[in-house]
């Protein structure tokens, strides 16, 4: 069957070519420039580095003016006056877009598998109220001694940090920790009695505590958790805030007793920023 190389295209019918009749190794290539006059009735899609309008235009189809270069399409008039008419539709851009990897000036919401290297800058984010925006917690602490002191200590070794990342948010604290007491003696007899709180250490805060007392024992274990919302005053921008524990004797008649604060296991503290 014979072969044809080469046919005009006015012998060919409108609708005559289709896309399964393309080969596999078949292209369309971009022109160097497009000339458009004349009515577009239809949906048509060109692909040029530049357009130039040739001709009066009256576009009641649809109508692309594509390009796959890099680079900004121009639609330039030649050296006449010609209007550009009709209730259709003209676009234009690159068919194979870059990928955009700035997200300034967006708005919309973030998928949860939407992650940041090495971290999300979530400083202008908006959360709603009650949102959890972060939870720190400080892992297992321990060390801190004991003492029989009247006046509160804070116990250094048995703190933590959270540095939040709005200016307005509350911190809600949860301490856990083992107590022991013990040599405490009254006019009465033993007697074991002192205080456990959480301290913020910014500035030098008891903001909860908890009064401890047991007669007629020479000590006492005790594990305590403690909660406790905070609305502390948060710079702009945000530095680190430390909550830890602290506690204090009770003034005895005869010998106070010793508060020893790692003992029987360590102390936790989670801290958790909520969005206001």
């Amino acid at each position: 069957m014979p072969v044809l190389t080469k046919i005009n295209t006015n012998a060919i019918a409108d609708d005559a070519v289709t896309g399964d009749k393309f080969s596999s190794n078949t292209y369309l290539q971009n022109t160097v420039n497009q000339d458009i006059s004349g009515t577009y009735s239809d949906k048509r899609l060109y692909t040029s580095d530049a357009y130039t309008v040739a001709g009066n235009v009256n576009v009641t189809g649809h109508l692309g003016l594509g390009t796959i270069t890099d680079g900004d399409i121009t639609l330039t008039n030649d050296s006449s006056v010609r209007t550009i008419e009709g209730s259709g539709t003209i676009e234009s851009g690159e068919i194979i877009n870059e990928p955009n990897t700035n997200l300034t000036g967006m708005t919309g919401e973030l998928g949860s598998v939407v992650t940041g290297s090495p971290n999300l800058n979530l400083g202008n984010a908006t959360f709603p109220v009650g949102h959890v925006i972060q939870t720190v917690h400080s892992g297992a602490l321990s060390g801190g001694g004991s003492h029989n002191q009247t006046a509160w200590q804070d116990i250094r070794q048995c703190s933590s940090t959270i540095v939040p990342l709005k200016t307005n948010s509350k911190i809600l604290i949860t301490l856990s920790c083992n107590l022991l007491l013990t040599s405490g003696i009254d006019s009465g007899g033993p007697r074991q009695r002192g205080y456990v709180g959480i301290f913020r250490t910014n500035d030098l805060t008891i903001l909860v505590s908890q009064q401890i007392l047991v007669d007629d024992v020479s000590d006492i274990y005790l594990n305590f958790t403690m909660n406790y919302l905070d609305s502390p005053t948060i710079t702009d921008p945000p530095s680190a805030i430390t909550y830890g524990l602290a506690t204090k004797g009770y003034q005895l008649s005869n010998t106070n007793c010793n508060i020893y604060s790692d003992d029987g296991g360590p102390t936790h503290i989670t801290m958790m920023e909520i969005a206001q």
